[in-house]
């Protein structure tokens, strides 16, 4: 007889739960990279976004800029050893991801950890690395 108690306690319990024990496949995340990116170097200041990332680089010498893409990319697997450079006057910005991983951040040869989609760079005047407006120094 003691027996039922737990038995309606579980039941009463599990009410409303799921019942099955299927494993689902959880929804695939957006590729990275699957927006366009744009940036551009205008009077003397470049803006645009890549991988999601808002980059401003100031004093860029008025000159043009270029930008660089090697690896790959798979809906399953995110950014397959892909890695986007993009050069504006004295600046060159390196962005390397493997997978759906955080984007590891290179300044003119100098590393800087890690950005994530949605993260705004700041190259300031005097060549500051700032990310979401925190400095960020060289590792």
């Amino acid at each position: 007889m003691k027996v039922w108690p737990i038995i309606a306690l579980v039941t009463s319990l599990s009410a409303g739960c799921d019942t099955s024990f299927s494993s689902t496949r959880a929804p695939l995340k957006a590729a990275r990279f699957s927006t366009g990116n744009t940036i551009e170097n205008l009077e003397g200041e470049a803006n645009g976004e890549v991988w999601g990332v808002r980059i401003r680089i100031v004093e860029t010498s008025d000159g043009g800029i270029s930008s660089t893409f090697t690896g790959g990319v798979s809906a399953s697997e995110g950014a397959l050893d892909a890695k986007q450079t993009i050069i504006a006057g004295d600046v060159t910005i390196e962005l390397a991801a493997d997978g759906f991983g955080p984007i590891s951040l290179k300044v003119n040869s100098k590393q800087y950890g890690k950005i994530e989609e949605g993260d705004e760079l700041s190259i300031e005047a005097d060549r500051k690395v700032m990310v979401n407006s925190e400095l960020r120094q060289p590792l």
